[in-house]
């Protein structure tokens, strides 16, 4: 009888793997004539260049849907965040999916979209009636809506229980996955750094122009045997970086490789080379991925620390090098780490004689080694970092504590600005935190207090709430003393640093049908101590809501976001800087829809309104035509985009995500006023290979210069081309 009522679920909710053909359009949103008529034109052409029946490659299927993941994440940041480890973990469970059978609370936590509340109950229920018989049964469980399911069932697979497999070498070689990258990336246009100069004027300024050419180039190797063995080799040169040449005779100027084994003995993890650490709450130690506020997952506010992890992205400064290993004694769990590496610094003073690096003044984050005070700059400290974790585990409680102790071979030098009064100076750093995690029926209390080696302190708690199946909410609260000092912390903050911050923040998501959510969230913080820009203690807030509707070929979102920050005001005739309210407001209307199974749309309308006291009030707006097309007989796929921006300054500037290559990620800022658009094409003839192509290009009707200093274009069209291949054996 359960079997039978399992089946009827799954067949009466199969809404994702059935009712994929012949898919029509029930809703279409209002849009500008320009970018309408531009779809209906586009959309006859490809109709034309390709065939009638929809067959899609399971290939593109994948990719597609996890751009749209990464996409729900990336929109509400306003940088370039590096998502590589997130996309590696979806890319292996989407191929090697996660039998639910056989689970942990680890395994689930890596595919992020799940908070804890979800992953608890999903545990629980196995525990309480066995093992699933279907996905549909998920369901069944709090917490679970469809639009949930949607977006598990691509990474999971149900089964008996499996036996962990034994690993041998010869098993490895044989079976083991293996994947090779490159890539290389242009601005067409010339930019005054790569500009014809005299010989004479070249010498008399050696740092007006750069030293290698503007091709960016990056290729990776990387070895995956199930997950157990991982090796993997990272190698970039940035634009303007000199290769195999100069000042980098050995090729490329940043080097990356790793080697992690995982469950062998009592070693959870071991990786020797470059990997990520992540502890707690992030108030000691936490490199690698980090998610704040996001509207589309107002709940997901508690950090899943991972331990540790093997590095293969290409951020120069945010890692650990050297060896790490996790071992499991049944309920406890201990990590010791040990790490030392050359980073880029601002150097202050230097003994003249030997050369010696005496202190710096700020740690240098942009990883670019292009000019010769760029140069100056690399590897001008030695930082060396040790540390230890050790966790208890129970089913409903979990602690643990963190100890972090950091070295360098420079001090470093405190400024002289009065914001910067509790700005870490010296050679050495201590933290040590306390975590804690407690799960009671439908609540989950969390948090981390720490203290650095001053003793100052950072604590931060929140809960998870469950009220029923249809309502989640959160709160958290944190407060950073300003002299609380953790160089590598990475904790929920309104900046970028945790220090000198108070606040408290409020979200909850309703599913008020099966098919429409509203999410919101309000966040209040204040600042006890001055910060930059900002001359006096001050306070702001931020809020947001949304409302979407889901419904098999349709996802249509209304977002508003409204903040109140505190900036000083420029005011004549006066002795102090006063310090005034900026406040920002942003609509946004968005539609995504599929007009046949290989055509999909979207289309999104943002407006934005910027007010600063004693200023006039600044506006912007932008709107953009998505088109995705899957040719049916040949294996390739593009996605193109048409927008139109408005904005009066960089203060009403508007970010948005960009469809990229694979590994790639694009969010970039839209001010003054043109046009944007881009052509990714990805085409896979054989399993093994792909070829992606990226031709982007932004117009500005209002510039007859683009960017300042060594990246000026004279003329106002920017055009980027980026090209890469994959290939697996």
């Amino acid at each position: 009888m359960k079997c039978t009522f399992l089946s009827q679920i799954g067949s009466f909710l199969n809404f994702k793997r059935r009712s994929m053909y012949f898919k029509s359009l029930i809703f279409e949103p209002p849009n500008s004539l320009i970018l309408k008529s531009f779809s209906v034109i586009f959309i006859a052409i490809l109709f034309f260049l390709g065939n009638s029946t929809f067959a899609q490659d399971d290939v593109f299927t994948k990719q597609n849907f996890v751009e749209s993941f990464i996409e729900n994440i990336a929109e509400d940041s306003e940088y370039e965040i590096d998502y590589t480890s997130l996309l590696e973990n979806l890319l292996f469970f989407y191929d090697n999916p996660i039998n639910l059978n056989s689970t942990n609370k680890d395994e689930l936590a890596k595919l992020q979209f799940l908070n804890e509340i979800q992953i608890n109950n999903l545990l629980q229920y196995i525990i309480e009636n066995g093992n699933l018989y279907s996905e549909y049964e998920i369901l069944l469980i709090d917490g679970y809506s469809r639009k949930v399911l949607e977006n598990l069932l691509p990474f999971i697979i149900i089964f008996e229980k499996t036996h962990t497999e034994i690993i041998s070498p010869k098993k490895a070689i044989k079976y083991g996955n293996n994947q090779v990258l490159m890539r290389s990336t242009q601005i067409l246009e010339e930019q005054v750094g790569y500009s014809p100069i005299a010989d004479s004027a070249l010498a008399e300024n050696p740092n007006s122009r750069y030293l290698g050419s503007p091709i960016k180039i990056y290729t990776r190797y990387k070895f995956n045997y199930h997950n157990k063995i991982l090796f993997g080799i990272t190698a970039e040169k940035d634009n303007g970086e000199e290769f195999f040449q100069g000042s980098q005779k050995n090729g490329f100027d940043y080097y990356s490789g790793f080697i992690q084994l995982n469950n062998i003995w009592k070693i959870k993890t071991l990786v020797i080379g470059d990997f990520e650490t992540q502890f707690g709450q992030g108030l000691c130690l936490w490199s690698g991925l980090s998610f704040y506020k996001s509207i589309d997952n107002v709940n997901n506010i508690k950090k899943n620390p991972i331990g540790i992890k093997k590095y293969s992205s290409v951020n120069e400064n945010n890692f650990q090098r050297g060896v790490a290993a996790t071992f499991d004694f049944k309920k406890f769990s201990f990590t010791a780490f040990f790490s030392r590496k050359k980073i880029d610094a601002n150097i202050a003073e230097s003994d003249t004689i030997d050369n010696e690096i005496l202190s710096v003044s700020s740690f240098q984050t942009s990883g670019y080694h292009r000019t010769y005070n760029e140069l100056e700059d690399k590897h001008a400290n030695i930082e060396q970092i040790a540390g230890a974790n050790l966790t208890f585990l129970h089913r409903k409680f979990k602690s643990g504590i963190t100890l972090v102790n950091s070295n360098y071979s420079a001090e470093f030098t405190q400024g002289n600005q009065p914001y910067q009064l509790f700005d870490f100076s010296g050679k050495q750093n201590s933290n040590i935190g306390i975590d804690y995690q407690y799960s009671f029926k439908n609540l989950i209390f969390f948090g981390e207090t720490a203290i650095s080696q001053n003793l100052a302190f950072g604590s931060l708690n929140g809960v998870l709430i469950q009220l029923n199946d249809r309502i989640t909410t959160s709160v958290l609260h944190r407060k950073y003393e300003p002299d609380y000092q953790a160089l590598n912390s990475n904790s929920f903050s309104e900046s970028s640093d945790n220090s000198n911050e108070n606040g408290i923040y409020f979200a909850s998501e309703i599913f008020l049908f099966k098919n429409i959510s509203v999410s919101a969230y309000f966040d209040t913080y204040s600042f006890p101590w001055l910060k930059h820009q900002i001359n006096l203690p001050s306070k702001g807030s931020e809020y947001s809501l949304q409302c979407r509707l889901f419904h098999r070929n349709i996802n249509m979102y209304f977002r508003y976001k409204h903040e109140l920050k505190p900036q000083n005001l420029d005011c004549e005739n006066q002795t102090i800087e006063a310090v005034g309210t900026t406040i920002i407001s942003k609509f946004r209307y968005h539609i995504s829809y599929e007009v046949a199974k290989n055509i999909s749309l979207r289309n999104r309308i943002e407006y934005m309104i910027f007010d600063e006291e004693n200023k006039s009030r600044e506006l912007g707006y932008l709107l953009f035509q998505d088109i995705r097309y899957q040719f049916s007989k040949t294996p390739l796929s593009l996605v193109f985009r048409y927008a139109i921006f408005d904005t009066e300054s960089w203060n009403s500037r508007i970010y948005t995500y960009e469809n990229d290559v694979l590994y790639a990620f694009s969010v970039p800022a839209f001010y003054s006023k043109g046009t944007r658009t881009y052509l990714l094409l990805k085409y896979s003839p054989y399993n093994k290979i792909s070829f992606w192509l990226r031709l982007s290009r932004t117009y500005y009707s209002d510039k007859e210069t683009i960017g300042s200093g060594l990246d000026e274009i004279d003329g106002n069209t920017k055009t980027e081309l980026k090209m890469m291949c994959r290939i697996k054996f």
